[in-house]
């Protein structure tokens, strides 16, 4: 019977010993993995901080760009009303004339096919 209960104490002991070594190893693991938790987290941190001002950036030249976009639609509208208005003009002058369209875009074409031949430009 003592053997017996040697035995048994003995095995006792071993696994004591094995939980104890295997409670060793997880708080080992555990102090790693709190290590690197730590590190992201820094990491993390630091990438908020780098997104937030990139994107305040962004967020400025879309709102520059924005302006920017709609100053030129306005710049559009204003020369497309001027366009409109020069050739309402042109239309005028033609009709005062007598100059129809047809003839118009042939005298057209023939100056321009003058000018490419000889070289001329509009500057003199």
């Amino acid at each position: 019977m003592k053997t017996f209960v040697n035995k048994i104490t003995n095995q006792i002991q071993i696994i004591a010993g094995k939980y104890s070594k295997n409670l060793d190893t997880i708080n080992e693991i555990n102090q790693k993995i709190k290590a690197q938790a730590k590190i992201y987290y820094e990491k993390y941190k630091e990438n908020k901080k780098i997104f937030k001002k990139e994107r305040k950036v962004l967020k400025e030249k879309n709102k520059q760009l924005n302006l920017d976009t709609n100053k030129n639609i306005e710049q559009n509208d204003k020369l497309k009303t001027q366009y409109d208005e020069l050739k309402n003009e042109l239309s005028y002058f033609k009709s005062q004339l007598g100059i129809k369209d047809e003839s118009f875009k042939k005298g057209k074409l023939a100056y321009n096919s003058f000018k490419n031949r000889w070289g001329h430009t509009d500057d003199g």
